[in-house]
């Protein structure tokens, strides 16, 4: 989902996470400790920043859906 207003592409070494808290708000539950972690980091990061912390997100992600959360994937789309 590629906006002028939230762009998603890397410029500078920087990376917008706008986006990203998009799809956290609409998709992930608000007990979720993914989404209150994506939610907290700042809007806009160095590219190096945002590729260390995937690999959290990820395993946050894989964890939350071994427990049983939810993700809304027919919202993925929209």
């Amino acid at each position: 989902m590629h906006t002028a207003k939230h762009p998603t592409k890397i410029t500078g070494g920087i990376t917008s996470l706008a986006d990203l808290k998009s799809m956290a708000t609409r998709l992930l539950p608000a007990t979720s400790a993914l989404r209150m972690l994506i939610l907290s980091e700042p809007d806009i990061l160095p590219r190096s920043e945002v590729m260390a912390k995937l690999e959290i997100f990820l395993r946050l992600l894989y964890q939350e859906l071994a427990d049983g959360y939810t993700v809304r994937l027919t919202n993925i789309m929209n």
